[in-house]
């Protein structure tokens, strides 16, 4: 499994719930001979919910780890925080899919309420699995609440409020 197939599965699930949802191709190609374009994509799938648009990064990890910006590149930190600011939603999907035993888990994070955090600050391997999540069953993702919120135009998702005690401050390298 790969974040292709999280990717897919996303787009899949808000399409089940009457969302428009697409996933941005990984290495979009030229019709140039030898010719090669990859630009840096601002997220991997971008949907509209009732209207809403929502720019959302897959993650995939296969085991528990800790997380936080360091998994994400400058680009997709740009993208992200300018979709806020542009008025519309952007969150980090978070997929743990571990074999034994098996997990499927999806955590959201939306992005507003978790940017500045992450800059500091990273989520330890022993707090990822107490961190509130979605179950997956058969591909699928249960994403009502997320659309339902959507629509409303509420802001989606758990904030770093109650956790901010247990996460680790990001180390930083010193300069030579």
């Amino acid at each position: 499994m790969n974040e292709k197939v999280l990717n897919s599965e996303i787009v899949k699930t808000l399409k089940w719930f009457g969302a428009w949802a697409y996933k941005i191709p990984d290495m979009p190609s030229s019709l140039m001979v030898g010719g090669r374009f990859n630009p840096d994509k601002p997220c991997d799938v971008v949907a509209s919910v009732q209207g809403r648009f929502v720019g959302i990064e897959g993650k995939m990890i296969k085991e528990w780890q800790g997380f936080g910006s360091r998994f994400l590149r400058a680009n997709q930190i740009e993208a992200l925080t300018d979709q806020v600011r542009s008025k519309g939603q952007a969150f980090v999907f978070l997929n743990v899919r571990i074999g034994k035993p098996r997990t499927n888990r999806l955590i959201i994070f939306n992005w507003e309420l978790w940017k500045d955090v992450f800059e500091t600050h990273m989520i330890p391997k022993k707090l990822t699995p107490d961190l509130p999540f979605v179950e997956a069953k058969k591909g699928m993702f249960n994403l009502t609440q997320f659309c339902e919120e959507i629509k409303l135009g509420s802001r989606y998702g758990f904030g770093p409020k109650e956790y901010i005690g247990r996460m680790s401050e990001r180390r930083t390298r010193k300069s030579t």
